[in-house]
């Protein structure tokens, strides 16, 4: 029988790839405001949302399925599959303004972006690994890059979960975050909340963990039936702590809560209108609105600065123009793009061998 798709979760990944957004376009905003703004000041915390729910999601499809090195390999080779080609591409677009601007010599404000000594640990996703001082060249992939570093860590992640129970794990991930936490304290690091090229792969961890362990809680104990008020309820609660700006540590221990609630009710209710066609298509579109927003970004600012006033409706309808823009590309990117790319280098090759990892507990004879 086919694995469960979670489509109501894949509409919250829209969701969350929304709320950041809102966030770079808020920080991208400031210099044409009056007053400075932080209404989305803490929506960046919905990366901390995706770290979650991939723990989630790989659990779910390949937590049975790791049990030799050439698992091993075909499970990495799926997930390049499925984030490399657009982070490469949107990498080497910004790579190309950047070269444009030094052959031209252009004025530009904010030359991190376009800073070419970044490419390549951006293009070899090492970004987030405390490998570069600053974020630039799409700064969004960070968290692919962190991404990448705990999708080397699945194998063990599962091995240790296997062997502590998914309550031993959750425990493990409390602890980690809080020697992280410690750590960059001593050091004179800003909040590990807040972690992006200063060893946001780090930050990745014991939420990634967190989501491991609450689907092996949700789906290897008794049934958990969530009605689907609580669920939604949950999540809007979640986005409304965000918007009061609720401490960093409270959301994001929050979150894992919001993502096995919703998986919950997912599994036991009757299907909910978030995982429709619509849902789906935006579901498909999340990773590739989360990479492409960015450059919509910098020419939304570099149109601004050549008008003579920006009002708050210029404002409005340039946030309006790039959501919108974002998801329609998306939505083609993934139909056009990614999802071939994925299908062609991920596919699974013949006669791949099985060099055993151990990771499931043996039976005694």
């Amino acid at each position: 029988m086919p694995k469960q798709r979670f489509h109501v979760l894949d509409t919250y990944r829209y969701i969350a790839a929304v709320g950041v957004m809102l966030f770079h376009f808020e920080v991208s905003i400031q210099p044409f405001l009056g007053h400075p703004t932080a209404i989305f000041e803490k929506m960046h915390l919905f990366v901390d949302f995706f770290f979650v729910l991939s723990g989630f999601v790989l659990m779910h499809t390949y937590g049975s399925r790791m049990s030799s090195f050439a698992d091993m390999r075909h499970f990495l080779r799926k997930r390049l599959a499925r984030v490399y080609p657009l982070h490469a591409l949107m990498t080497l677009v910004f790579v190309a303004i950047a070269v444009m601007i030094v052959i031209f010599h252009l004025k530009i404000d904010r030359t991190t972006t376009f800073d070419l000594s970044l490419a390549p640990s951006n293009f070899l996703l090492l970004h987030a690994w405390g490998l570069a001082s600053h974020m630039g060249l799409n700064s969004p992939s960070w968290s692919i890059s962190a991404e990448l570093f705990v999708y080397l860590l699945f194998p063990i992640f599962l091995f240790a979960l296997l062997r502590v129970g998914p309550w031993g794990t959750l425990a493990l991930a409390i602890v980690f975050a809080a020697l992280m936490g410690g750590w960059r304290d001593l050091e004179g690091m800003r909040t590990w909340t807040r972690a992006t090229t200063d060893f946001g792969n780090l930050r990745a961890v014991p939420s990634f963990m967190a989501g491991m362990a609450l689907h092996a809680i949700l789906t290897r104990g008794r049934k958990i039936n969530v009605p689907w008020w609580l669920a939604h309820g949950a999540a809007a609660a979640l986005i409304g702590l965000m918007l009061i700006k609720a401490p960093s540590l409270v959301i994001v221990a929050l979150t894992p809560g919001v993502i096995f609630l919703i998986a919950a009710a997912e599994m036991h209710q009757p299907a909910s209108r978030l995982a429709g066609p619509v849902g789906q298509k935006l579901g498909e579109a999340s990773y590739g609105a989360y990479l492409l927003h960015m450059l919509l970004l910098v020419f939304m600012v570099a149109v601004f600065k050549r008008l003579p006033h920006v009002t708050p409706l210029d404002l409005i309808a340039g946030l309006g123009l790039v959501i919108s823009l974002a998801t329609v590309m998306a939505i083609g990117s993934f139909r056009y793009f990614e999802n071939p790319l994925r299908i062609y280098f991920g596919r699974d090759p013949a006669g791949r061998a099985a060099a055993p990892l151990a990771l499931r507990p043996t039976k005694s004879a």
